[in-house]
């Protein structure tokens, strides 16, 4: 799914309750014509997780350079901005049905997986593992009589998390000599990161992500009007200087395109039950 070219109107997004409809509401600010529409969220808010594939698929394929501090930041490198970055096939095929994972890079010569995770999954080592094994597998090198597997530099994004999402997924393999070898994949969990720290590592790709933080409070933000005016505050904050930085860097077209998936994140598909209230 194309998010970008879905609307040309630039917008930006609040979370907070509408006391008329008597639900959860994201509003969706447009910065030239200053309206409002409220897209009630029910009940499905946290089942509903398409979009943010969609999102994060759009940044990977549209924005591959937004991975480059991401990939710095987990894994300790230095990449410039502008390296040159290989988009590898996400399909893999087994005997018994097919694999997709949402990202795989290569970088020089070394191999980057990606998930973005909407919630916590007990399961997801195993999963990871599982993918990694493939990728290890299909880029398997022979030398003589003796096969050589390197598994790929891997992470989760963890778009939200509970207190027992671990920094690091991890399964331990036992071998028949007797060995023991410890597969870990670091996590990422976009709620440890505030906007100061977003823009200071540059970690713009995390924006369209950042209303996520707010879904549990959404019914006192709008109760409070101090606390809503709080998060318009920090909104106009992201807005303004998500502009200036992108002015300065000569990446106007990108400020526009963070926005467009900030507001489809903002919608959660939820435009058909737009609530007329106000």
């Amino acid at each position: 799914m194309d998010i970008l070219d879905a609307s040309d109107s630039e917008a930006f997004s609040i979370l907070g309750y509408c006391e008329f409809c008597e639900r959860p509401v994201y509003g969706v600010f447009t910065f030239y014509l200053c309206g409002i529409i409220c897209i009630p969220v029910v009940g499905v808010l946290m089942a509903n997780n398409t979009i943010f594939d969609d999102v994060f698929r759009t940044m990977v394929e549209k924005m591959t350079y937004l991975l480059v501090p991401l990939i710095n930041e987990v894994f300790h490198t230095s990449y410039p901005e502008d390296v040159k970055i290989v988009h590898l096939r996400n399909e893999h095929h087994l005997e018994d049905g097919e694999l997709i994972t949402d990202a795989r890079l290569l970088i020089g010569d070394k191999v980057y997986h990606i998930e973005c995770q909407s919630t916590d999954d007990t399961t997801m080592s195993i999963r990871m593992f599982e993918y990694d094994l493939v990728i290890a597998l299909e880029n398997r090198r022979k030398i003589g009589r003796k096969f050589f597997v390197e598994f790929p530099k891997s992470c989760v994004i963890y778009l939200r998390t509970t207190k027992n999402t671990p920094d690091v997924e991890e399964v331990e393999l036992l071998l028949p000599d007797g060995q023991v070898c410890a597969y870990r994949v670091p996590t990422v969990k976009v709620e440890r990161y505030t906007k100061e720290k977003i823009f200071e590592k540059n970690l713009l790709m995390l924006l369209p992500f950042y209303v996520t933080r707010y879904e549990d409070a959404a019914h006192a933000i709008g109760e409070n009007t101090e606390k809503l005016q709080e998060l318009l505050r920090e909104y106009e904050d992201i807005r303004i200087k998500l502009e200036e930085d992108l002015s300065i860097a000569g990446r106007s077209e990108l400020y526009t395109d963070l926005n467009k998936l900030i507001v489809r994140i903002s919608n959660l598909n939820y435009s058909q039950r737009s609530c007329e209230c106000g």
